[in-house]
């Protein structure tokens, strides 16, 4: 069914997923990335 309407011009919007990551995972794969330490919260 996909291939035939892909063949006919149908456009096919795949489902979004959200993946969640812990801080460290996060910024060890690449998600984020570490602030400056000027522009960083504190004292």
């Amino acid at each position: 069914m996909y291939k035939e309407l892909k063949k006919e011009g149908t456009i096919i919007l795949g489902g979004t997923t959200n993946k969640y990551y812990c801080i460290s995972c996060a910024i060890h794969k690449g998600k984020v990335a570490q602030r400056a330490k000027v522009e960083r919260k504190g004292p």
